[in-house]
This record gives C-alpha cells, sequence and structure tokens, in this order.
C-alpha cells in the first residue's frame, strides 16, 4: 500500500518531510511517499477560491475529497494509492473511517 502526503501551497512542505520520515522509520506493508506540493495556479484551475488560500475561512470534507482528487490528476497518481492532503485551512468536523477486510467501522 502506497500513500502519498503532501500539503496545500501554504503550508511548510519541510513539516510534512519530517513527518513522513518519522513514519517511515517503522517497516510494515504501508509505504510513505512524499508529494511536493501543487501550486496555486494548478489547485485554481480547477477551485477557483485557492486562488487565495489565505481568505478560505474553512473547507469541508467533500472541497478536500475535490482537492486530493486534484493532486492525484496532476501528480498522476494511481487509483489504488491513497493521497493525503495536509493544510491549515480550517475543516469541517470529520470522523475517522477505519477500513478493514471490507468492513467501515466510523469514529467521531
Amino acid at each position: 500500500m502506497i500513500v502519498h502526503i503532501t500539503a496545500t501551497p501554504e503550508f511548510p512542505i519541510d513539516t510534512v518531510k519530517e513527518v513522513v520520515l518519522i513514519l517511515n522509520e517503522t517497516s510494515g506493508i504501508i509505504d510513505f511517499k512524499i508529494s511536493e506540493p501543487l501550486i496555486v495556479p494548478q489547485f485554481s484551475s480547477r477551485h477557483k477560491q485557492m486562488a487565495d488560500i489565505g481568505a478560505i475561512e474553512s473547507l469541508s470534507f467533500e472541497e478536500l475529497f475535490e482537492l486530493c482528487n486534484t493532486v492525484r490528476l496532476f501528480k498522476t497518481i494511481p487509483d489504488e494509492d491513497y493521497v493525503v492532503l495536509v493544510t491549515s485551512v480550517k475543516t469541517a468536523k470529520i470522523g475517522l473511517v477505519l477500513l478493514k477486510e471490507g468492513t467501515s467501522l466510523s469514529m467521531a
């Protein structure tokens, strides 16, 4: 399993790199990879509000999902890989979803 971790343009990529290094210290079935952040024009080409990220008050789950899909598109990340997007923008309350062998558990 491959997890691509990236950030929105305003979030420091060095912090993301440090996290990925720590995550990869433990061997296992998950391989964490750093994906360089998209630049503002790439995000805003598909999401107009991203042109002024400082003006965004919060992002909904749907907006975050679409931003992840934008990263997947520009970086040509395979469908079977996962994308994690780190941002400093406030996000809507999102519960954690765990998947295990086809079963989903939702935690708030």
